[in-house]
């Protein structure tokens, strides 16, 4: 297991040397406004970076691996793991991370049945909320996650 950091927008650098000098193993990721970490910061540290850190989800080895290797992004499908951007509904312009797609189904209809559990920091908590699939896509690079 990994954590995802999401950090001030042009602070991974500071908060990336600050995390190593404390012992942890940190990778910048593509997607800016990230860091990977494979230990979670203490509470401690936290407090005291709470000004730069927004918000620490924990990722699976394979997220990890998506995330510090990004594919093209043409023709790419949302799958758990996933950086995505809301394009509609409540959360509208949020981004976040896919935790649960829901199984497929050859008599699958819109509506519940293509609902998505996404992680969304909200107020500076990450939070899983439900969203439909047709309300996402996949987040471009270099694009913030709020």
């Amino acid at each position: 297991m990994a954590y995802l950091i999401k950090i001030a927008r042009g602070k991974e650098n500071l908060i990336g040397s600050i995390l190593k000098k404390h012992g942890l193993e940190v990778h910048s990721i593509p997607e800016k406004g990230f860091l990977v970490c494979n230990n979670r910061p203490s509470p401690q540290l936290q407090f005291e970076l709470k000004t730069y850190i927004r918000g620490v989800i924990e990722v699976t080895g394979e997220e990890t691996e998506r995330l510090l290797h990004p594919k093209e992004k043409s023709g790419e499908e949302i799958k758990a793991g996933s950086l995505v951007e809301i394009t509609s509904g409540v959360y509208k312009d949020f981004k976040g991370i896919v935790r649960r797609l829901p199984a497929p189904c050859p008599k699958a209809r819109s509506g519940m049945d293509s609902v998505a559990v996404v992680d969304l920091s909200i107020l500076g908590r990450v939070f899983p909320v439900e969203v439909l699939i047709d309300e996402m896509r996949l987040s471009g690079a270099g694009a913030p996650w709020v």
